[in-house]
């Protein structure tokens, strides 16, 4: 009889130790997850020699949460994977490991990191931006904007600086986004720069305003990048609420009759 009870109290330690495992488990990978979206990484499903052409046999998708993405930016999401196939590897790469961008001659076309091509008569300039000022992260290389700085200015006569919004320069070319020449529909996480072409006269004043103040990039479609435009006034806060309260005194309401395009 003891025997049985001492079998039936194991048994049940057994189990109730299993079921602390597997809900140890489940809180780490909570932790793991929790506040992140997990983002589909390609694996290498088997061993692949070097050399070896990419195919769909080869590789599986894994999900992995985007601190680690973040982490390993040569990584290929799952989305990429066409632009990969029939490409051939350089290295070996072994059963299990994430494939990376270096571990390919070309990319498909996608040629991330290829160096930024500078025509005659141009500049190349890199200037910073934030997530709002880089448009939240929807801009691309090709792309056309219009760069807005933001600045604050002594003037005499003013114990205070006076803000200004100036549009420095009118339909610039994308070329880069932080390292990226191209990006196609992959999203490029959280920029923090911006490669834009210039031309050699304008170069000092964007490098200069870029220690002054802050760029707010202001995206144009391609088609209107290639007409001319008209000059845009400087605004400060004064013209801002000037124009605001001649609006409401014109209409009797702020905004007037205008409405959103």
């Amino acid at each position: 009889m003891t025997n049985k009870v001492a079998l039936i109290v194991a048994v049940v330690l057994g189990v109730f130790s299993i079921l602390l495992v597997k809900r140890y488990i489940e809180n780490v990978q909570s932790e793991i997850y929790e506040g992140q979206q997990p983002v589909s990484l390609l694996v290498a499903r088997t061993a692949i020699a070097g050399g070896e052409e990419l195919s769909d046999a080869m590789v599986e998708p894994q999900k992995f949460p985007s601190r680690f993405v973040t982490a390993v930016e040569t990584s290929i999401p799952n989305s990429d994977l066409k632009g990969y196939l029939g490409q051939k590897l350089l290295v070996d790469v072994g059963e299990g490991q994430l494939l990376q961008r270096t571990h390919f001659k070309s990319y498909g076309g996608l040629e991330y990191w290829a160096p930024v091509q500078v025509d005659n008569g141009w500049r190349a300039v890199t200037i910073p931006v934030d997530n709002v000022g880089g448009l939240s992260a929807m801009l691309r290389p090709g792309d056309y904007v219009d760069v807005f700085a933001f600045f604050e200015i002594k003037m005499e006569g003013r114990q205070q600086p006076v803000q200004v919004s100036y549009l420095l320069m009118h339909k610039v070319l994308l070329q880069a986004i932080d390292n990226l020449t191209f990006a196609g529909d992959r999203y490029i996480r959280g920029y923090q720069t911006v490669t834009i072409r210039v031309k050699p006269d304008d170069a000092p004043k964007i490098i200069h305003a870029s220690q002054r103040g802050k760029f707010q990039l202001v995206k144009m479609s391609n088609e209107e990048a290639s007409s001319l435009h008209e000059r845009i006034t400087p605004v400060t806060t004064e013209t801002l609420f000037d124009e605001i309260t001649k609006e409401i005194d014109r209409t009797g309401r702020p905004g007037g009759n205008r409405r959103g395009g």
